[in-house]
């Protein structure tokens, strides 16, 4: 008798992040996929995790013309543009094989600084601000967030 196919998730994630991944990717017509859904709930955790570090959350997955901002806050005074960037990805040590915050690309950072521009046209004109990128690892039930405070670099601070 001929043994089943494994997926390729299955031959390499341990136990507890192959059920979660099979339970993510499980997609239904009209539920959004395995990488949106993984989105949002990296977005759910880091605003729980800025939160907690004291900042105040004024929008989430906030669309402008130049782009989506998947997190704004304040932090005292100065407003915050937060990009989050979840992933599953381990090795069978447990050591991330590609950190989330890596995948923050010339591009993202482009459109970034671009919304933050459109955003401190308004209101929010004059107000200190700063980018930021939160790195979502999942490990099971638990999630490993890193908070990298002025991540991005704007061209008034190059």
């Amino acid at each position: 008798m001929p043994r089943p196919r494994r997926c390729a998730a299955c031959r390499t994630l341990r136990p507890g992040l192959l059920r979660l991944w099979h339970r993510l990717s499980r997609r239904a017509p009209g539920r959004a996929s395995l990488a949106d859904r993984l989105g949002r709930r990296g977005e759910r955790v880091a605003a729980k995790a800025l939160r907690r570090a004291g900042c105040r959350i004024l929008a989430r997955r906030l669309m402008t013309q130049a782009g989506e901002i998947d997190v704004v806050a304040l932090d005292g005074d100065t407003l915050v543009l937060v990009e989050v960037k979840a992933s599953l990805r381990r090795d069978a040590a447990g050591v991330v094989l590609v950190r989330p915050s890596d995948r923050v690309d010339h591009t993202k950072r482009n459109r970034l600084v671009g919304a933050s521009r459109l955003l401190r046209r308004g209101t929010l004109a004059g107000r200190p601000y700063r980018i930021d990128v939160v790195s979502v690892v999942f490990e099971g039930r638990r999630s490993i967030v890193t908070i990298i405070r002025g991540a991005v670099l704007t061209s008034r601070e190059r």
